[in-house]
């Protein structure tokens, strides 16, 4: 009886204890800098066996005829509390892969993005 009770205590603790696993699925504001350039992006997400799917839609930064424009995740994955994703995006007439990679925290992330050899960084909130 005194172990059974021992086990209880124990399960009690560490579910306690133990954070809560982020939920990716839904809807998050994408905010940070490449270089001196600031940018802006509402993501929808969602995660199905680790596998992160989902469409990133430019917000206006001062970029005229940026705004509005939808980007397909070509890749993108969560394991624990790392996630990852890619899309393509056209500069110029180049197109260019932006991949991000971070940590979440709850409805919040952070971690850097790079394209082209270059990098900056993203934070994100769950709207």
């Amino acid at each position: 009886m005194r172990y059974i009770s021992c086990l209880g205590v124990l399960a009690s603790t560490l579910l306690i204890s133990s954070p809560a696993m982020a939920e990716v699925n839904g809807k998050w504001h994408v905010t940070g800098r490449m270089g001196d350039k600031p940018f802006a992006v509402d993501c929808q997400f969602i995660e199905r066996d680790a596998r992160l799917t989902g469409v990133c839609t430019d917000v206006s930064t001062g970029d005229k005829g940026k705004a509005g424009k939808s980007h397909v995740l070509s890749q993108g994955g969560v394991t624990g509390d790392d996630i990852r994703w890619t899309y393509a995006t056209k500069v110029m007439i180049i197109s260019v892969d932006i991949e991000f990679s971070g940590k979440m925290t709850g409805a919040h992330m952070a971690g850097t993005v790079t394209a082209k050899g270059r990098q900056g960084t993203f934070t994100a909130e769950k709207i």
